[in-house]
């Protein structure tokens, strides 16, 4: 097996798989609220650079540091915001939607934001039925997320907005 340190001397700071930091950072474990570990000023320059990472497509450096973030802020949605847009970026969508549909935020009233985030994802992916469904579902939530979803719908192809209602019947059709 590779390490990056180049060998697995016992030293306790190799990244090998088996060492105690490789299997310990996993945003499904449970985990004790760490808040007081990191300032909130610091928890947002780590997303503002988590972000950064997300936007050129860098999986390894968004992932170390929004998984790193949900370790701290558990149940928080912009972690899992963060994964899922650096997934989109490097046109992984179906996963994006995956880790969005999966996260459970600790806040119940936060599942539209990531029910909106989660139909772009799946827009972009291609599915779009399932697109309208969950762009929908934000939308009759209200709030933020609701603007963020009607917008992607609006902007999305036009087989995802429902049609309009017609008046007189078209030509060739019967009736």
């Amino acid at each position: 097996m590779h390490s990056d340190s180049g060998s697995d001397s016992g030293s306790g700071s190799g990244s090998g798989s088996g060492s105690p930091m490789a299997s310990s950072i996993h945003p499904s474990e449970p985990i004790q609220p760490m808040e007081h570990v990191l300032e909130e000023a610091d928890a947002r320059l780590l997303t503002e650079v988590g972000f950064l990472a997300a936007a050129v497509s860098d999986l390894t450096r968004a992932d170390a540091i929004f998984n790193a973030l949900q370790r701290v802020r558990p149940g928080r949605t912009y972690p899992c915001i963060g994964l899922a847009v650096a997934r989109m970026n490097a046109g992984l969508p179906d996963e994006a939607a995956e880790v969005l549909a999966n996260f459970q935020p600790a806040q119940a009233e936060d599942r539209s934001e990531l029910d909106a985030w989660c139909g772009f994802a799946l827009l972009l992916a291609g599915r779009s039925d399932e697109a309208r469904r969950m762009l929908q579902r934000a939308i009759d939530a209200g709030g933020e997320a609701a603007r963020l979803a009607q917008v992607v719908l609006d902007s999305g192809p036009a087989m995802m907005r429902p049609a309009p209602l017609q008046s007189e019947p078209l030509p060739g059709a019967p009736g």
